[in-house]
């Protein structure tokens, strides 16, 4: 009996695979077109390869179709949901949080949108379900007077009711982007009151901030400094502090992703280097999908009583001498005790690639819970970046090639989320 999976988009794209007779089948009909215009597509491949590149079939068919149009697609091989966001400002997710008001299954996600056509874009945060379509919880965050206002990631406060949400801004008088942390409501006027906002700048000749990610009190990020190198750093919202955030063994450290285990509890991920000074320009060179990586991943705690880092681990799946690799992003997975989801970046021979992996802290330090359970992140653009997870939620973006003029950017927002993970 022949095993069939199938899904449709908004766009009437239906599409089949035949698991068992190892061929596949696509067809894609327009919005408002007749028969006619019906794309069918067909494939015979080997039982070896069948899921693989029936897959990897869907995935072009869908990109000559309408990648913006297309609300998901299913990849089979990893149980892999992908969806692109029915919002029309969102040109890239950048980060993403469980949001426990609501019940289960809602998120809090976080990028950006292009505003004109000269690079110009404001922070977007949406509230609500993986699919991403209900536009009456989906807010503009901007830094008063400012050019340019990233949005990276967002934490919700339980106690405080109150909203947190970092990233960095460049208004037109400066040369210099600075970082911010907003703390304040979610709505449309309190999102772009200067009053919200602190400036993030860990030193004060430092050219570049970026915060990365904030939960709690603290949020960390990356800087250039006044010699050009990257710098990673901690805030402390409450001792409005700062701190440095160094591997033990590393010339160059980045922070991506901190996650609160308890009140004084946390854990960090990046990269790091044993080996050279990086300089931050090449950590974020322009048209970039995302920080790229230049040594290895690592993940560590944090005790935020004595200030001080502990269980420094390596990360680095495939144990390749000339392999570059980072964790961008860190969660829970669903409240678990010492259960964590990753997003990784590993760059081999000039391709990068994004993985989402457990990893569970024993003995004080951690380890990788299912080699078996190591999933690839690829949406089928030229380069798809995993940029933050959520539980089993992972959002980023990939490269489509032609500009969108929804968006005005040529890079395709997905969310998607794993199953059975």
């Amino acid at each position: 009996m022949s095993t069939y999976w199938s899904f449709a988009s908004s766009s009437s794209v239906a599409y089949s695979i035949d698991a068992n007779s190892a061929s596949a089948t696509a067809s894609a009909t327009a919005s408002g077109s007749d028969s006619s215009e019906t794309t069918n597509l067909a494939i015979a491949i080997s039982n070896s390869e069948s899921e693989k590149l029936a897959i990897q079939l869907l995935k072009d068919s869908v990109a000559s179709v309408s990648t913006t149009e297309l609300q998901s697609i299913v990849s089979l091989l990893n149980n892999i949901t992908y969806y692109v966001p029915n919002l029309k400002k969102v040109s890239s997710w950048e980060g993403s949080k469980p949001y426990t008001i609501g019940g289960k299954g809602q998120y809090l996600f976080t990028g950006n949108g292009l505003v004109n056509d000269q690079g110009e874009y404001d922070g977007q945060i949406y509230l609500g379900n993986v699919e991403a379509v209900d536009a009456t919880n989906y807010y503009t965050i901007k830094f008063p007077e400012a050019s340019i206002t990233a949005c990276y990631n967002g934490f919700y406060d339980t106690s405080s009711k109150l909203y947190s949400f970092c990233g960095n801004f460049k208004t037109p008088a400066s040369t210099n982007s600075y970082g911010y942390l907003y703390n304040g409501s979610l709505s449309a006027t309190e999102l772009i009151n200067p009053n919200n906002f602190t400036i993030i700048q860990p030193v004060p000749d430092f050219k570049i901030t970026i915060c990365h990610d904030v939960t709690g009190p603290l949020t960390v990020g990356n800087s250039q400094t006044a010699q050009g190198f990257q710098y990673s750093f901690m805030y402390n919202s409450i001792t409005k502090k700062y701190r440095e955030i160094s591997h033990p063994l590393s010339l160059t450290t980045s922070t991506y992703g901190i996650w609160q285990n308890s009140s004084t509890s946390y854990t960090i991920v990046g990269g790091y280097s044993t080996t050279k000074k990086v300089p931050f320009n090449v950590i974020y060179p322009k048209n970039s999908p995302g920080p790229n990586p230049y040594g290895l991943g690592y993940i560590a705690d944090y005790d935020l009583t004595s200030d001080t880092f502990s269980n420094w681990t390596t990360i680095n799946l495939f144990g390749q001498q000339d392999e570059f690799s980072h964790c961008q992003g860190i969660s829970s997975y669903f409240n678990q005790k010492n259960i964590y989801t990753l997003n990784y970046f590993n760059k081999l021979v000039g391709e990068t690639q994004s993985y989402i992996l457990k990893i569970q802290r024993e003995n004080n330090t951690f380890t990788i819970v299912n080699n078996r359970q190591i999933y690839d992140i690829n949406y089928g653009g030229t380069t798809t970046a995993s940029n933050s997870v959520a539980n089993n939620v992972i959002v980023g973006i990939t490269y489509a090639g032609a500009i969108n003029p929804e968006t005005l950017s040529t890079e395709v927002p997905y969310q998607c989320i794993v199953q059975d993970f």
